[in-house]
């Protein structure tokens, strides 16, 4: 089938397997752009064709978008100040206070700000951004003692308060050269509990 759209000839097939229609786009002369290629995927036979003039004009104005990548780890910490006794910690901890310690699924969302490229239509490549969270993350906690195993939190009382600052310093440090920014860091140790920070200059 085709059909003819503002001076531009339209091919339609069809994927056998998600049923989807592709319209493939031959611009001959469509607002001067010349003979440029475009894919649309529409729902249905019925779906309009988007303007060739909207499909190939880039945006030119500068805008600034947030983006999130969420990665995993696993840890184990015990909650406990070394000067006070067990049954002081407990009264401070509760059962975090456990000399064996317990565990967590813990998930981390890092949030950047930056320019949205004019060339890619991207703030950050996903793919950086997990790279970059896994080395500083993923790689030094999952599977650890948080009191024992990590020397960046020794020292501290490894709480979820305690381990994002130190996370957030890391990240940053790593990140200095990007043309985005870190801007929030979400630590849950649970589907219930979890601890946000905005950085140090944030009131």
């Amino acid at each position: 089938m085709k059909v003819k759209v503002s001076n531009c000839q339209t091919s339609v097939k069809r994927d056998l397997k998600s049923n989807s229609r592709f319209y493939l786009i031959a611009a001959y002369d469509c607002s001067g752009l010349g003979t440029k290629k475009a894919m649309l995927r529409c729902g249905s036979s019925s779906s309009r064709v988007a303007p060739m003039s909207r499909l190939n004009q880039p945006i030119q104005e500068k805008r600034y978008l947030y983006v999130t990548q969420e990665v995993a780890f696993c840890a184990a910490h015990k909650l406990y100040r070394p000067e006070l006794t067990l049954e002081q910690n407990v009264a401070l901890f509760g059962k975090c206070a456990n000399p064996n310690g317990h565990g967590h699924n813990f998930t981390l969302q890092a949030t950047f700000k930056g320019e949205m490229d004019l060339i890619t239509g991207m703030v950050i490549d996903f793919a950086k951004a997990k790279q970059l969270l896994k080395e500083i993350v993923v790689i030094p906690l999952d599977h650890k003692n948080l009191n024992e195993d990590i020397p960046f939190l020794q020292g501290l009382i490894p709480t979820s308060e305690n381990v994002v600052v130190v996370l957030w310093d890391r990240i940053q440090k790593a990140s200095q050269q990007e043309p985005w920014r870190l801007m929030k860091l979400k630590l849950a140790s649970s589907l219930y509990h979890w601890v946000e920070y905005f950085g140090p200059e944030y009131i």
